[in-house]
């Protein structure tokens, strides 16, 4: 008896590549598939951020902000940030040194999620070290 074995009998595995690229392999052929994301995440500087009192990694900063080409400031929550990151909406950066350095989510030994500078150990020092915002009334 003979056995026809066709792609669909192999599992997907999608490998993200890049912000815009994606790789989708297909079982033990090799065959790579790729399919590229029109949609691109907007960009912004953390200029500024308010910090709680807490010293737990995810707990030290509670709201970001910076400006709009417009010269209007933006502020999000932590938890803002983190979805739209996670949502590949948004992409952050801190300037450092006439660098930009761009911020990850990351979870800490507890499992909860926080934004930290891809530099920065457990603690987002490089967050930290920003100016507070000065919120409007």
């Amino acid at each position: 008896m003979s056995t026809k074995t066709g792609i669909s009998d192999f599992p997907i595995i999608a490998l993200t590549v890049s912000r815009k690229e994606s790789i989708l392999t297909t079982g033990s052929f090799g065959v790579r598939f790729y399919h590229i994301n029109n949609s691109m995440a907007s960009r912004h500087e953390i200029k500024c951020i308010n910090k709680t009192n807490r010293t737990n990694a995810h707990e030290r900063i509670e709201r970001i902000g910076g400006m709009n080409g417009t010269g209007t400031w933006w502020y999000l929550t932590q938890q803002e940030a983190i979805a739209g990151i996670e949502e590949g909406q948004r992409e952050f950066y801190v300037a450092q040194g006439g660098a930009a350095v761009n911020v990850i989510v990351a979870t800490s030994a507890h499992g909860n999620k926080y934004i930290k500078t891809e530099n920065d150990g457990e603690q987002p020092n490089n967050l930290l070290s920003l100016p507070e915002c000065l919120l409007p009334s």
